[in-house]
């Protein structure tokens, strides 16, 4: 599955897709393309959604999702729980 380009969001409709979208993105030595899988993620759901259940402005939300951000891993944590996505380390 590739990481970046269009169409993503579409094709990322359960849980264990998003989580394979995100996992083949730490095999990737560019930190910036997981903030930027988060990002398709986020366009498959309701941006404004996540905004209010973390807090960030959608704005900011988009310059995170662009992965040209060093957001805070708090930031990154609560993104992951608004996504509904269970992440384990």
């Amino acid at each position: 599955m590739e990481t970046k380009g269009h169409g993503i969001p579409d094709y990322l409709n359960s849980e264990e897709e998003m989580i394979a979208h995100l996992n083949e993105t730490l095999n990737d030595s560019d930190p910036a393309s997981f903030l930027v899988a988060l990002g398709d993620i986020a366009a498959s759901r309701n941006i404004n959604q996540i905004s209010e259940i973390t807090r960030i402005p959608v704005d900011e939300l988009n310059v995170i999702f662009s992965g040209r951000s060093d957001p805070l891993f708090f930031d990154v944590l609560n993104i992951t729980k608004a996504l509904g996505l269970n992440l384990h380390f």
